[in-house]
């Protein structure tokens, strides 16, 4: 059965049966041309979209009925599977799932491991009531720019700060892309196509500032990072003169903007100019490693923008220390509780998230279901994601939940450390650990 919702949205039920791979796996690739994919990345997508139905009829639910909604997020088509599981099989669905650590080569089943090679980005989500959502997203491929210089911004004159046009969000993209600067720069700012697209979108929206002559002399976009918090990417600064001062402009009209949201606050995960961090809280650090193995740092930054409710969180003995310090130094009112192992039972696989940015050599795992099995399987997934050339991996654990906490031993024990809270980042607060190779 194949419906649409919106004109953003196909979607399509089958069961999970091997039969059904020559309708579905056609079914992704048309939606996604339709949706403004090149056919090399619909067929990326659609090769994905074959390893996840086959891995899923294999045994995850077989012969369950499968929801499969493809939808336009306009910079990219995404896939999503969505699907009742089983407590006997439910431990497949981890990325590492199918893989032999004993035996280098032997690798019959390589789970969604190898679905990932083929897009930029998977997820997955369990709900209270076990309803999983698997997803994937493939980027359009964007043409870059050509090599045509930039107009100098004006020296003085008045500054007016706005929502950029369609050609102003290509300039500052390009200028962020080609003019020097400290902060870090993702890599779609490379693509200006791809970042009016972002905007388009909705996910992301931007404030620039404009010189008289109609020059772009700085900006920054922002994001729902999770449903309570803002990310900010720069502001950057372009202009010959008073570059603290269009910081400051960009910031200001951009805060006024979120402070009207349901965010509960905001973050610059990237570094900030100089002539901002003041207004913010520093949280922590992240790295990010280079193929030759050396780190940049980056610090991270935070700021609530109403007054702190205080919360209760959940922790294991081994990060208490930590937590008090960190909460101490930030100011925030936090009861902390320690989880002790008193024996109890723990029964089937553990399920981590991962959501993986191949572009960026980055992965974000995250605990979905708790199991008897934690330390080995943050074991497993950091031998193969280093394998495939992941060179960042950053665990985050919720506060707020109690069966989180368990984890934190082992990550720990495996070459983690805790390096930032994201305050309110979940239920509660946010802990994101970043492994060190050692």
């Amino acid at each position: 059965m194949i419906s649409t919702p919106s004109e953003r949205t196909l979607t399509l039920q089958a069961p999970s049966l091997p039969s059904y791979i020559p309708v579905v796996v056609p079914f992704v690739e048309n939606a996604a041309g339709a949706f403004g994919l090149g056919r090399e990345d619909a067929l990326k997508l659609g090769l994905a979209t074959e390893e996840i139905f086959a891995f899923l009829a294999g045994g995850i639910c077989r012969g369950k009925p499968v929801e499969i909604e493809c939808r336009s997020g306009i910079y990219y088509a995404g896939v999503e599977f969505r699907f009742s599981g089983t407590e006997l099989n439910l431990g497949g669905l981890n990325i590492t799932s199918g893989l032999n650590t004993a035996a280098d080569g032997d690798l019959e089943d390589m789970g969604l491991l190898l679905a990932s090679r083929t897009v930029d980005r998977l997820h997955i989500s369990v709900g209270d009531d076990r309803r999983i959502n698997l997803a994937v997203a493939k980027d359009k491929t964007y043409p870059p720019p050509g090599e045509g210089g930039l107009p100098a911004p004006d020296r003085g004159g008045e500054i007016t700060v706005r929502t950029p046009n369609t050609e102003e969000i290509k300039e500052f993209s390009l200028r962020v892309a080609r003019e020097p600067t400290e902060l870090y720069r993702p890599p779609y700012f490379h693509y200006p196509g791809k970042v009016v697209d972002m905007i388009a979108s909705g996910e992301y929206e931007a404030t620039v500032a404009v010189t008289a002559g109609g020059n772009v002399a700085g900006g920054l976009l922002h994001h729902f990072q999770t449903e309570r918090i803002i990310q900010i990417i720069g502001p950057f600064s372009f202009a010959a003169t008073d570059r603290e001062g269009i910081e400051r402009s960009v910031f200001d009209a951009c805060l006024s903007r979120v402070a009207r949201s349901r965010a509960l606050g905001v973050v610059a995960l990237h570094d900030l100019p100089a002539s901002l961090e003041g207004d913010f809280e520093t949280l922590g650090r992240l790295c990010s490693y280079g193929e030759d193995g050396r780190a940049s740092v980056q610090k991270t930054f935070g700021r609530l923008l109403n007054e702190d409710p205080g919360a209760v969180i959940w922790t294991a003995a081994e990060l208490s220390s930590y937590l008090t310090g960190e909460y101490r130094r930030l100011a925030l009112a936090r009861e902390i509780k320690i989880v002790h192992d008193l024996g109890e039972t723990r029964g089937g696989a553990s399920i981590f998230s991962a959501e993986a940015l191949r572009d960026r050599g980055n992965v974000t795992l995250r605990p979905l279901w708790p199991g008897a099995d934690l330390t080995a399987n943050v074991e497993r997934h950091v031998h193969h994601l280093r394998g495939e050339g992941f060179r960042d991996i950053f665990f985050l654990l919720d506060l707020g939940v109690p069966w989180h906490a368990a984890l934190a031993p082992a990550l720990l024990a495996r070459g983690f450390r805790p390096e930032t809270i994201l305050p309110f980042g979940g239920r509660a607060d946010v802990i994101i650990f970043q492994y060190h190779a050692t």
